[in-house]
């Protein structure tokens, strides 16, 4: 769901910018929602597996355009974070963009795991960082060590929306 939130209301209504989202794979095989990822450049991404060459294209893409990555590779169980993944960091490493964290809040309830439809009742928040200052990172040496420190500062930065956010709205 975040692949259609977060452009429907957190970005398309405020700029004319557009930008990329990779989404899984098994997205694709619903013909409407296949249409509907295409037309806000989303592109199908196989989990799981390491594919060189979907890495270079979210890298290449992420250097010159605005890209949509979630570093966790998938949700955890009632909205809980999860580690990021290191591919995400050697992504930030490589192309060196500039990062936005954000954070989709009940997303769980809106759209459990498992169910057909959303429950359109429901209500769910997004909330935006400031962007992140990562240019220490890239003074370090290329490698799986650097990758999961880049997206340990990112999960970080969520994890402090989500605890600011929580906070605020007493959630």
């Amino acid at each position: 769901m975040d692949t259609l939130l977060i452009p429907l209301y957190g970005i398309q209504w405020h700029t004319s910018i557009q930008f990329w989202s990779p989404a899984k794979q098994e997205l694709f095989n619903y013909p409407i929602l296949k249409w509907i990822l295409f037309s806000w450049r989303a592109f199908p991404v196989r989990r799981g597996q390491r594919d060189i060459q979907i890495l270079r294209k979210i890298t290449d893409l992420a250097k010159n355009h605005v890209i949509m990555i979630f570093p966790e590779g998938t949700r955890g169980k009632n909205g809980q974070l999860l580690r990021g993944q290191p591919g995400v960091g050697k992504i930030i490493y490589d192309a060196k963009p500039i990062v936005i964290p954000a954070l989709v809040m009940n997303t769980d309830r809106f759209f459990p795991k498992g169910a057909w439809f959303p429950r359109f009742f429901r209500s769910f928040r997004l909330v935006f960082g400031k962007p992140l200052s990562l240019d220490h990172f890239y003074e370090m040496p290329n490698g799986k060590e650097t990758s999961q420190k880049i997206v340990d500062a990112v999960m970080n930065s969520i994890q402090n929306l989500k605890d600011e956010y929580t906070r605020s709205n007493g959630n």
